[in-house]
């Protein structure tokens, strides 16, 4: 009885993942990634799931990741 249960488990874990997957990727949490140049001035940053994720100002390899949307 406990296999069929785990069993069961899988089957909708995996099912509810793929279609949550295909219906809207940004659905669930948002954050925004702050972006740095060198010398640490923050140059521009990206909100994702906020509803805008667009890129503001330059993208570089020195980011934070941060909950929630920044603006």
């Amino acid at each position: 009885m406990q296999r069929i249960r785990m069993v069961l488990f899988g089957v909708l874990l995996v099912a509810s993942a793929s279609t949550g997957a295909a219906t809207n990727a940004n659905c669930c949490y948002p954050g925004s990634k702050i972006y740095y140049d060198e010398t640490g001035a923050q140059v521009g940053y990206q909100m994702i799931g906020c509803g805008d994720d667009a890129l503001h100002g330059e993208a570089t390899g020195n980011f934070k990741w941060v909950p929630g949307c920044v603006a």
